[in-house]
């Protein structure tokens, strides 16, 4: 019997949807009938958008956010909900970059940008959702009481890491990228 998955009336916002595993993941939410935003940083994902969306019959629209920015992860998490009209159900950190460069090669700031996106772009991005479900101010610039208790504990966050976070990948040449997604790892499970 195969395995089915209705999300149908769910609300998905997927960063980094518009290419490759992103993509993959954005797809197999619209075929199980969830309206997804998507995000995107460089290459415009709004085609990419209106093809799911006109394919599988769901709503899917596409959104420009610099996951390494919390200002711009908490706009799009507002945006996302004004444009569909209610909260977000689901959030997926799939956003992420690697670097193929020598350890000692790494200069201070590959070694920042590789952390921003991969692991500090996922905890921006839960941060934001959290707050919202709990009817928080989501912008990290105003203040949160971690007493208030949730509306809705129904909702759900997905970090996207790899096993490079937990097996030494050698010898591929991706310290930064390991250790991103090593502190990844962590921070889903804390």
């Amino acid at each position: 019997m195969p395995v089915t998955i209705d999300f149908s009336g769910k609300l998905v916002l997927l960063t980094g949807g518009g290419r490759g595993i992103g993509l993959a993941i954005a797809t197999a939410l619209v075929k199980a009938g969830a309206d997804v935003a998507i995000t995107y940083t460089s290459k415009d994902a709004t085609p990419v958008a209106e093809d799911l969306s006109k394919q599988y019959g769901t709503r899917v629209k596409a959104y420009k956010c610099e996951v390494s920015q919390s200002t711009d992860v908490d706009r799009t998490v507002e945006a996302v909900q004004k444009d569909y009209g209610k909260q977000i159900d689901i959030g997926v950190a799939n956003a992420g970059i690697a670097l193929w460069k020598e350890a000692e090669s790494n200069t201070d700031e590959d070694f920042k940008r590789i952390f921003d996106v991969n692991t500090f772009g996922p905890f921006y991005l839960a941060r934001a959702l959290t707050r919202s479900w709990m009817s928080l101010p989501i912008s990290a610039d105003k203040s949160a009481s971690s007493t208030d208790s949730p509306k809705n504990l129904a909702k759900q966050i997905f970090f996207v890491s790899s096993v490079s976070g937990i097996v030494a990948m050698t010898p591929q040449k991706q310290t930064a990228y390991n250790a991103s997604k090593a502190a990844l790892t962590m921070l889903a499970k804390v």
